[in-house]
């Protein structure tokens, strides 16, 4: 027994095997990444006009998420884009205080209209490689899949805005894209070029009136 013992091999040393990394996700969508590295860029938020709620609305359907506020007979948008950087997006509105509470809870840079641009249309690709003027950082880790991780309830099927003024804005799960389709009164709601407007998450808010 002891000779066999004594030819036994003997390790001077652990050996650490390296775990494969995991696969980057974007964290607003949980679709797959580029690398890690896009993956924790800091999102955009554009505050987004819908005067009239019909009118075009250019680069919105490369938004991560939606957040369709109702505020009387107002119809406003804020739209966050990490994944996707169009171009051309808008048309932009003045900041409100919401806003900036909304932009913060994502870590994200937020841009609304310049003075004296009605028609303001931006660039997010440019807003997001351009300096911050603060501090921002990567987007909360898949801040939607950890609330569905403990339900079985899947995507609801239609989410339904009524306004004052008597319209509606209606966003409609599409099963085989994965995607909401937004429509204005029963119309598909367009962005630029005529493509309809889908947003991956969709956040709808209503705003009492102030007493």
């Amino acid at each position: 027994k002891a000779g066999i013992e004594a030819n036994w091999p003997r390790a001077d040393r652990e050996r650490v095997v390296p775990q494969p990394s995991a696969a980057a996700v974007w964290p607003l969508t949980g679709k797959p990444a580029l690398d890690a590295t896009a993956a924790a860029s800091p999102a955009v938020m554009l505050a987004v006009a819908d005067e009239p709620a019909a009118a075009s609305l250019p680069g919105i359907d490369g938004a991560d998420v939606v957040y369709e506020v109702a505020l009387g007979t107002e119809d406003r948008i804020g739209a966050f884009f990490q994944s996707s950087l169009p171009p051309s997006a808008g048309p932009l509105r003045d900041l409100t205080r919401s806003d900036a509470a909304l932009a913060a809870a994502y870590r994200a840079r937020v841009v609304g209209r310049p003075a004296g641009n009605r028609d303001a249309l931006v660039d997010v690709a440019s807003l997001a490689a351009a300096p911050a003027t603060r501090s921002v950082g990567a987007p909360p880790a898949q801040p939607f899949a950890s609330q569905l991780a403990s339900t079985t309830a899947g995507p609801a099927a239609q989410v339904i805005v009524p306004l004052a003024d008597g319209s509606s804005v209606e966003w409609h799960y599409d099963t085989a894209a994965g995607s909401y389709q937004r429509f204005v009164d029963s119309r598909p709601a367009l962005a630029g070029g005529g493509k309809v407007i889908r947003a991956t998450n969709v956040i709808v808010i209503w705003v009492p009136p102030a007493t």
